[in-house]
């Protein structure tokens, strides 16, 4: 990961960009970069922190400047040398083998047009001289953050949210509704933050600053979109080689100028990108997290140690142990300092620890699983979802005669989804709560119980609950 920062005619821009970017600087320990200029009647001021992925040489350092255009880029372009053939055959002049040059000209060629043809992660912003705009834009999933704050006609954004809190001097305040989206999601969803004033770059979208103060937005990418066309692909009778998508898939993450590694739990999703990137790349090492002996009996999930083991052993994989000691909640305040947000998950005390021992390591990259059981519904929850979903359909009057199959569904582990709002069957009317228990979420309806009072209506009259 990389770090980015700017200011866009905000007042004492430059210090408070070089603020930023020194905020940033763990996310990039590979170089630091600036840029200003003239934008309006104000200014402009870029900042970058670079982990070096592809072209470790200086001609891909950033803020990269060239013909007018001034780009700061977070990301991993997956489809970077398809693209730089096709710009390369109309012309352009390539400098380096960096995905970030392939980025600002495609944006030369195509402006936000070249949004929906980026495949990868990513979060930038780039300003043009010519006509003194600064746009941001984020990838389709959101996977790299965005944070902004707009007062008046001026802007600042970075990676992370800790930066923007600590350039305007203590006064953000909480948002206490995002507060209590994160004990309904486990995470602060859409645009929202923990502080009322800043917010996230939704994804899939761009925002652009003009010279004259004015902001426009636009949305290049929905979820609904890419839904309804596999339907459509579906209905026709079209079958998908998955195994071929997957594999190749993970060849071009593989993509890379320095080490890279996978996380590997022993469970179904893991263990197969292991394998094909075992299999792009012999040798390829991994990285597991076990317990030790005298602890593993008060474990409640099990080990997946073993199983890891015989993932290594039979793709020829070099496996790296990594031991859950006593002392794991020490790590408390400083995984709270990177994670920057509230987030509900529990892996993320795994994630660290694994992170920090292939840093050690010398791996920059890792690659993980996550999502594929979102992507390919592999918890139970999911059935749960499919079947509500039919659920709802049936009249009301005919539902208590089938109540007693709704309160067998499955649902999410620690007693979670469908069953916490009342019955499962749907005591609660709002469809927001009926939609929150089949997606294993905690619902308003349940989290009244466990929230301070003055919460509970930010959240319900900025988010229209039940």
């Amino acid at each position: 990961m990389c770090g980015i920062a700017g200011t866009y005619r905000w007042p004492d821009g430059k210090a408070v960009a070089d603020r930023l970017t020194e905020v940033l600087a763990h996310r990039g320990p590979d170089g630091a970069g600036r840029y200003s200029h003239r934008a309006g009647d104000g200014e402009v001021h870029l900042g970058h922190r670079r982990l070096a992925i592809i072209d470790l040489s200086e001609t891909g350092a950033q803020p990269m400047v060239s013909g007018g255009l001034a780009l700061t880029y977070n990301g991993e372009l997956y489809n970077a040398p398809e693209l730089r053939a096709e710009l390369a055959a109309s012309g352009v002049r390539f400098r380096g083998t960096s995905d970030t040059e392939v980025v600002l000209e495609a944006w030369r060629r195509w402006g936000t047009d070249c949004l929906p043809r980026l495949r990868g992660m990513f979060a930038f912003g780039i300003f043009d001289e010519r006509t003194g705009e600064l746009v941001l834009a984020r990838d389709q999933l959101g996977i790299k953050p965005l944070f902004l704050l707009r007062r008046g006609g001026g802007l600042v954004f970075a990676s992370e949210l800790k930066a923007l809190a600590a350039v305007t001097g203590g006064s953000l305040e909480v948002d206490h509704g995002a507060l209590v989206a994160s004990l309904l999601y486990y995470w602060v969803p859409d645009s929202r933050c923990a502080f009322r004033e800043a917010e996230k770059l939704p994804p899939g979208s761009w925002l652009r600053c003009r010279a004259d103060g004015q902001v426009e937005r636009g949305r290049y990418w929905h979820l609904k979109d890419v839904a309804a066309e596999g339907r459509e692909r579906a209905r026709s009778g079209e079958k998908p080689d998955l195994a071929a998508i997957v594999e190749e898939s993970t060849r071009q993450h593989l993509l890379s100028d320095v080490p890279v590694a996978t996380f590997l739990s022993g469970g179904l999703d893991s263990s197969y990108l292991t394998a094909l990137a075992a299999r792009h790349r012999p040798g390829i090492s991994a990285y597991t997290i076990g317990f030790r002996a005298e602890d593993a009996k008060f474990e409640a999930m099990p080990d997946d140690l073993r199983y890891a083991r015989k993932v290594a052993e039979r793709f020829g994989v070099d496996l790296h142990e990594i031991e859950i000691a006593p002392n794991v909640l020490d790590l408390l305040p400083q995984m709270t300092y990177h994670l920057d947000e509230p987030i509900g998950d529990p892996a993320a005390i795994n994630t660290f620890l694994i992170c920090s021992a292939a840093r050690e390591a010398g791996v920059k990259v890792m690659l993980s699983g996550m999502g594929a059981d979102e992507l390919f519904a592999g918890y139970r929850k999911h059935l749960a979802n499919v079947l509500a979903l039919r659920y709802q359909r049936v009249p009301r009057p005919l539902r208590r005669g089938v109540s007693g199959v709704v309160d067998r569904l499955p649902v999410a582990s620690a007693r979670r989804g469908t069953g916490r709002c009342g019955s499962r069957s749907g005591s609660c009317p709002s469809p927001t709560c009926r939609r929150r228990r089949r997606s294993g979420a905690a619902t308003p309806c349940t989290t009244r119980r466990s929230c301070s009072p003055w919460s509970i209506p930010t959240w319900r009259a900025r988010s229209r609950t039940c």
